[in-house]
């Protein structure tokens, strides 16, 4: 049995913008959905489908952003002490590339920041890691 082109549901219809603005391909949301594909690319047709996308990629973006700084914000010296800072920055980096990609800026419009996690030099009675972020 083929699978339906009827018209989408409200909350297909939702699930498959917010798929297309996570990047997700016409065929991938048609199989999660159990919909023809061709039934997707009736809503990607739509010019007001893409205003829509384009305001859920902004409001993903920002979740992400925010996520970002609380990955980073949320590094204090007790935290240091117990957790590893490098899975902190690591997720945060992760959070503003996915950011960055949903607002459609390239890694090539963006500095490039390199940030080194370790003891500080010189600090022996410390065993507390650092963060230095700098930009090259």
């Amino acid at each position: 049995m083929g699978k339906s082109l009827t018209a989408l549901t409200v909350r297909e219809t939702e699930f498959a913008k917010v798929g297309l603005a996570e990047g997700k391909s016409q065929r991938a949301i048609a199989r999660e959905l159990g919909r023809a594909p061709a039934t997707i690319g009736k809503l990607m047709k739509n010019p007001e489908t893409w205003g829509e996308i384009a305001k859920i990629r902004k409001q993903l973006a920002e979740d992400y952003e925010h996520l970002a700084k609380r990955f980073i914000t949320g590094i204090t010296d007790e935290e240091i002490k117990k957790m590893n800072p490098y899975q902190r920055v690591l997720s945060s980096g992760i959070s503003v590339d996915k950011a960055d990609l949903l607002r459609g800026l390239s890694k090539d419009t963006r500095p490039i920041i390199q940030i080194n996690v370790g003891k500080p030099y010189g600090n022996k009675e410390k065993e507390i890691p650092s963060i230095e972020v700098k930009e090259i």
